[in-house]
């Protein structure tokens, strides 16, 4: 009878915590993960302390020494020019993606927004410098730059950048605002998803860093610098690392209140077509640029001759017709060009290392509530055996 009791007294000492246990895991699980979702998305401040196997990552794209570090990459820096051929200065959604993909095809190196944000992100802060943008574009080797949505960083890259050729691509405001706002609610809820609640799993533990000491894949992607958003040719540590800290850090640059969001926010908050505002931009356009290396292209009407011609380059075999038309679109469900031009074999198995890094997320957080509770366990059961 005494044993019958004794062991009644343990399952009933042992069930409690149990059921604790997997409601204090659950809790403290969904509260990593919302940590780890927007806390290290927004953070930009030394306080409180991000995770170093967090910062690592995300440093490269807001300091002007970590990225671009191969030996060609510091032998071509420079304060003074930024070396770079090509600037592209339009809005997004009038064929910057587009000719940043025709342009690659020319052998140029080029730099749309998530290279940007990627390798040269002190370029596109707001207090950016001609010498800071210079040393930072150099040092990456690029021939062409995409400065949306930072376009009033105008003005510095091109005094960075003498000499450099200017392509204004060109919509009016109704069909520009039409095509901007049919996918953009579509592609946020893809965002939040996508980039910022499936990766965190990746993002809770060290996993980029002990994958990165095995390899090294994620330190040479940022030494290269590599271009990646206008090719199909994608690597699974570009589309990770693309993913998990590069798309959901916009807001460190303050896009939402400058750029091309301050020049277009009567449509964005009060409905209003922000026409004044195009043409004042186009304006300012005009009076930086020397009209002999400015360029007025609108991707629905000019061919690529019209192009070449401008750049100076020997014409390809298909110069009468238009640009050819870019993976990212109006139709796509994302605006982000690595998810439309990754395999589906690859974007299946990012969405499963995201799963699998939950999972062994919660059952670290399992084990960390599973050894105070075995130990207060066992203390409890000692205290008992010694009043006994």
């Amino acid at each position: 009878r005494r044993a019958r009791a004794g062991a009644e007294d343990i399952r009933q000492d042992e069930g409690l915590p149990e059921g604790l246990l997997c409601l204090s895991a659950l809790f403290l699980f969904a509260l990593w993960n919302v940590v780890f979702i927007f806390y290290l998305d927004f953070d930009t401040g030394p306080w409180p302390p991000s995770p170093p196997w967090a910062t690592r990552y995300v440093a490269p794209q807001t300091s002007d020494d970590l990225p671009c570090r191969t030996p060609a990459s510091l032998a071509a820096e420079s304060n003074v020019s930024s070396n770079v051929k090509i600037i592209l200065a339009g809005f997004g959604q009038t064929g910057t993606t587009s000719l940043s993909a025709f342009l690659g095809t020319l052998g140029l190196r080029v730099y749309h927004a998530e290279e940007m944000m990627a390798f040269a992100g002190r370029a596109m802060r707001p207090d950016t410098t001609p010498p800071v943008w210079a040393r930072t574009l150099s040092r990456c080797r690029v021939d062409v730059v995409c400065i949306e949505p930072a376009l009033d960083t105008l003005a510095v890259a091109v005094a960075a950048s003498p000499g450099a050729k200017v392509i204004y691509t060109f919509r009016l405001a109704v069909p520009w605002w039409v095509s901007t706002n049919r996918g953009g609610s579509l592609d946020n809820y893809f965002a939040y998803v996508m980039n910022w609640f499936a990766p965190a799993g990746i993002r809770m533990l060290p996993w980029m860093d002990l994958w990165d000491a095995l390899t090294g894949q994620f330190t040479a992607f940022w030494d290269e610098g590599r271009p990646y958003t206008t090719t199909t040719n994608l690597t699974m540590t570009e589309i990770i690392a693309h993913n998990t800290f590069i798309r959901n850090r916009w807001p460190t640059w303050h896009f939402v209140h400058r750029g091309t969001r301050k020049l277009s926010r009567d449509a964005y908050y009060d409905g209003r077509l922000p026409e004044e505002t195009i043409h004042s931009y186009r304006n300012e356009v005009e009076s930086l640029v020397p009209k002999d290396q400015l360029l007025i292209f609108d991707i629905k009407e000019h061919t690529m001759k019209y192009l070449i011609d401008f750049l100076g380059m020997p014409e390809p075999p298909d110069a009468a017709q238009k640009l050819p038309r870019a993976t990212r679109s109006k139709e796509s469900l994302s605006n982000d060009a690595v998810w439309m031009n990754a395999s589906w074999a690859q974007r299946w198995g990012f969405l499963a290392i995201c799963a699998m890094c939950q999972v062994v997320g919660y059952a670290v957080v399992t084990v960390a509530c599973r050894l105070p509770l075995q130990f207060c366990r066992a203390a409890w059961r000692f205290r008992k055996a010694k009043v006994a």
